[in-house]
């Protein structure tokens, strides 16, 4: 029965620990989180259902020509993809060196490993950085980290197969 009772507790050390290592947020949604409720910045989410009903609009329109609604099949596409979006943005009342401190806050705190750098633009005292998450070879998170001397903003994009060359094609890009 001893022999049992220390094969059951060790599993059951083996799961709490593991468990533990699954549940633990990532730097980014840590932001989110300290600062989703800072008045120095505003909050955007867009979240699961919100997306699919963008969606479903696109398929309101299908049997429009995506030409005549001004849209093209990465737009669509895009639209399709994305799971949720949250972006937290610095109003006019910060200073330069809280965006500086909001960026290292977030840069230093993501674990290189995990995540792939996409674009790294520094120009004096602006930085944009923005950053992947892979699994299967398909995208599934982005997340961009921009700091100049007028704001800080995060935005963090999530989805099942995210298209870098079509989200362009949203801002008007090609």
């Amino acid at each position: 029965m001893n022999k049992y009772k220390k094969s059951i507790m060790l599993f059951a050390a083996v799961f709490f620990v593991s468990l533990q290592a699954f549940s633990q947020k990532s730097p980014v949604d840590e932001f989110f989180n300290r600062y989703a409720n800072d008045n120095r910045f505003t909050l955007i989410s867009v979240g699961p259902q919100m997306t699919s009903l963008f969606g479903s609009m696109s398929d309101l329109f299908g049997s429009m020509n995506e030409k005549q609604l001004g849209l093209n099949d990465g737009i669509i596409r895009s639209v399709h993809s994305i799971k949720s979006l949250r972006m937290l943005t610095t109003d006019s009342a910060t200073t330069n060196a809280e965006h500086k401190r909001f960026y290292r806050e977030v840069t230093n705190n993501l674990d290189i490993s995990h995540y792939e750098e996409l674009m790294n633009i520094r120009d004096k005292d602006d930085n944009i950085n923005c950053f992947a998450v892979r699994k299967n070879d398909r995208i599934v998170e982005i997340i961009m980290v921009i700091c100049d001397d007028d704001s800080f903003t995060l935005m963090d994009i999530m989805g099942d197969d995210l298209d870098i060359n079509s989200m362009t094609q949203m801002n008007g890009q090609e």
